[in-house]
């Protein structure tokens, strides 16, 4: 399974409404998982400048 947010994982408490709620929320997905950090600009976003 693969989650992908365009938020850092502090600023979950916004979307789930609860910062408790989105610590629990995280630490279950990330219990036996691994974390894959993309930087710099996005493909569709630098292309879509170009047009």
């Amino acid at each position: 399974m693969v989650f992908t947010s365009n938020l850092e994982s502090g600023r979950w408490g916004d979307v789930f409404g609860d910062g408790d709620m989105a610590a629990a929320v995280i630490d279950r997905i990330v219990h036996h998982s691994g974390i894959i950090r993309f930087h710099g600009e996005s493909y569709p976003h630098i292309h879509s400048l170009m047009k």
